[in-house]
Order: C-alpha cells, then structure tokens, then sequence
C-alpha cells in the first residue's frame, strides 16, 4: 500500500497549556500505532472474537469514536472498519512532533488514503484542543503558492 506525509496543527488555549498536553498527545499517538499493529494483525479472521481483541485500546477506539459498524454496507466488517482511522505517524522512518508557542505540530509518513478528521476532533475534544487540521503531501499541492514574499 502507499504512503503519504500528513501534517497536522493543533492550537491550545495558550503555549502553557500545548506544552502541558504534549506528552499526553504523543503517548495517544503511540497508542494509536500499537492499536493499528494490533488491529493489522487480527483483520483479516472476521470473526467478533478477534473483533473483540482490538478493544485492547479502549481510549484510543473511544476518543476516535471507532465502533464497529451495525448498520448500512459495512455492518459487521471487522477486517476494514479501522483502515485510515488509526494510521498514526509514530514509529516510522518519517516523523516529527513539536510545541511551537501554543500550538502542537505533528507529521508522518501513514497509509495514502488515511483520514485524519477523527484524530482532529479527539485532539478537540478529549485533549482540549481549541482548533485543529490537517493535510496531507498526496493532494496536490503547489509549493510556490506557500512562499510568502517580503
């Protein structure tokens, strides 16, 4: 499968706060890491049983607001209900994580087609977060329109 670098920003209320809240949002994404390797490793049974396995990380399937899903097409479907919800950047070749002022800054190398969106609302919502988002290197994105000229 491919990758794609994805970037995401996230503002506090002030720096004091985003350097009190780091290392509780970076241990989330390592967390976010062990359950996607976790959850990699029992997709492909089906069965509710290994279904069940994955809930080793219940803070990270709670603040994601990952449940598996009962209704509609993928009802049941313990093989893919995850896929590009968990992809956190920790423990690749490329990442980066950093406090600048009372923001948090974080990118890395995850699955092409990851989203992204769940993680913003848990950095909001369980991390205290006033704003965030993100993007990622796989949209098509001309770097000359970020030069800001003097």
């Amino acid at each position: 499968m491919g990758e794609a670098i994805y970037y995401m920003k996230a503002k506090w209320p002030s720096a004091k706060a985003a350097n009190e809240v780091a290392p509780k949002v970076e241990e989330f994404l390592i967390r976010m890491a062990e359950a996607e390797n976790r959850w990699q490793e029992t997709r492909n049974g089906g069965t509710e049983a290994e279904a069940s396995r994955r809930v080793e990380f219940p803070d990270v399937y709670s603040a994601l607001h990952l449940e598996i899903p009962t209704k509609g097409i993928f009802a049941g479907d313990y093989s893919n209900y995850c896929a590009g919800i968990l992809s956190s950047p920790y423990g690749k070749d490329c990442y980066d994580f950093e406090v600048e002022g009372d923001e948090i800054r974080f990118c890395g190398e995850v699955w092409h087609f990851a989203d992204w969106g769940p993680l913003a609302n848990a950095l909001k919502e369980t991390f205290g977060a006033i704003s965030a988002g993100w993007l990622s290197d796989e949209y098509e994105v001309d770097y000359y329109d970020l030069i800001e000229l003097r």
